[in-house]
């Protein structure tokens, strides 16, 4: 396993650590604040999501009891990637008043609608979050069966944090995750400055 480009995911990115009892990565990775993962998820890195794109890494998490995958995040710069997350922005042009200057917002957009990101502040950077319907059982052809928690941070150097977790299988109404635990997650990235 390269733990060197997982390591350069964080340094380039976000300053990140790993605790002992969720990652064996942790040593190698040399990094100096935690990453608060549920105690219900385990860590690995994601080469293959990551090799599809220029300038990415990933990690994947895992839920302990159903050893399958629940949910990723990736550090980008490829807008490709962005594009196939279906994550678009806009500009909004028209400030409130004479203070307040032009803002982005973000979308994200599945195969069945499109939803407005929600921005909150979080370690002095913008957080945009969305429920989306999304295929937890990844089909050739598109089925809303499970509800997913999308979230994206844009980072001063031009790269962004995107994660995508699975919250609910609404077919086998099993529950994966929470969005509380996702947003404790976010709570600990501490983008570097």
């Amino acid at each position: 396993m390269n733990t060197m480009r997982i390591a350069n995911l964080f340094f380039t990115s976000a300053v990140l650590a790993l605790p002992a009892s969720t990652c064996p990565l942790e040593q190698s990775l040399g990094l100096s604040k935690s990453l608060h993962t549920p105690p219900s998820l385990s860590i690995t890195e994601d080469r293959a999501r990551a090799d599809r794109y220029e300038s990415t890494e990933c990690v994947q998490f895992q839920t302990l009891t159903l050893k399958s995958s629940v949910g990723y995040l990736c550090a980008t710069s490829s807008e490709e990637f962005l594009a196939d997350a279906g994550i678009f922005s806009a500009l909004n042009d028209e400030p409130k008043d004479a203070t307040t200057s032009r803002s982005q917002n973000f979308t994200v957009g599945t195969p069945m609608s499109e939803y407005a990101m929600t921005p909150r502040t979080m370690n002095g950077h913008t957080l945009y979050t969305a429920s989306v319907d999304c295929d937890v059982e990844n089909t050739e052809i598109y089925r809303a069966s499970g509800t997913c928690q999308v979230a994206l941070m844009p980072l001063e150097n031009g790269r962004f944090l995107y994660s995508n977790f699975i919250v609910k299988n609404h077919v086998k109404a099993t529950t994966y995750t929470n969005e509380s635990d996702i947003l404790a997650l976010w709570k600990s990235v501490q983008p570097a400055k």
